[in-house]
């Protein structure tokens, strides 16, 4: 897994305050990403979707700071990735994420990934993720601030 770490180089423009939807990062499929097909393995596809949404919801302030003061954290409880078109060693992947709802202790993500240089959507991935408590490792409820944060966003 290090190996495949390695690759992502993330770039995207500063959080817009409040309101987040189509905030974004950028990596370049890397050559160990690639399977025997010659196209990104599925795998990997999971991966930047992972690696990239925590980078954009840490930017809305659920990220490291706020786990390590809080001691809460987003589990994701569920993931359907839909592959619609493959990406290639050396192309730019683009991966949007956009909040489409929530309620005290879940939250509903889409993340889009769009294969930069020609422009089409090559997957999309729903989330569900709870709020947790790294103490108890149970749900729990979003403290107010967060759940106003949430509100916000929306």
């Amino acid at each position: 897994m290090q190996e495949l770490v390695q690759g992502i180089v993330a770039e995207g423009p500063s959080p817009r305050p409040q309101h987040w939807r189509g905030n974004y990062r950028i990596c370049r499929v890397a050559p160990g990403w690639i399977d025997l097909y010659g196209h990104m393995n599925m795998a990997c596809y999971a991966m930047v979707f992972d690696l990239l949404g925590h980078e954009i919801f840490g930017d809305c302030g659920f990220g490291a700071d706020w786990t390590r003061q809080s001691r809460l954290g987003l589990f994701t409880v569920h993931a359907g990735i839909d592959y619609r078109r493959e990406v290639r060693e050396g192309d730019s992947l683009r991966v949007t994420l956009a909040l489409q709802r929530h309620d005290d202790k879940r939250l509903f993500a889409r993340l889009d990934m769009h294969q930069v240089e020609q422009g089409y959507l090559a997957a999309t991935m729903a989330q569900t993720s709870l709020c947790a408590s790294l103490q108890t490792r149970r749900a729990t409820t979003f403290p107010p601030p967060m759940h106003e944060r949430l509100a916000a966003l929306m």
